[in-house]
């Protein structure tokens, strides 16, 4: 299976699973961690200035750093939860702009222009799975 198939089956298992999860809510219930509780906990995380936290057992980061990863799930689940509630994209700007910013980090940058550009065919994407 090349990577193009296998990103989009796993793209169709997330999304077959935010429509089971999605059928025990309402949408408003769904978006609302997205929309309102997610923005009040990065401002106040930003307020606390220089902190290193426990990344899920996986690694020690800095909040800066665990946050912007944060911002990056936040805005790829709720459109995988739009999606699957087949309602049109509906994310805040800012964070559109900072996840198409840290997956544009994560790609080789000549592969990244080139193909952006029109230049190049070569696969470049998924830069994360």
């Amino acid at each position: 299976m090349g990577l193009a198939a296998a990103g989009k089956a796993c793209s169709d298992r997330v999304a077959a699973a935010a429509r089971e999860d999605a059928a025990a809510y309402t949408p408003a219930q769904l978006i609302e961690p997205f929309s309102v509780t997610g923005p009040q906990t990065i401002t106040r995380a930003r307020e606390l200035g220089s902190v290193v936290v426990d990344y899920f057992g996986r690694a020690m980061l800095a909040l800066d750093e665990a946050v912007s990863i944060g911002i990056l799930e936040a805005t790829v689940h709720l459109l995988d939860l739009q999606r699957a509630l087949e309602v049109p994209p509906d994310v805040p700007g800012a964070g559109l702009e900072h996840t198409v910013g840290l997956l544009a980090e994560m790609a080789a940058p000549v592969d990244f222009i080139e193909l952006a550009t029109g230049r190049s065919q070569v696969a470049v994407f998924p830069v994360l799975r």
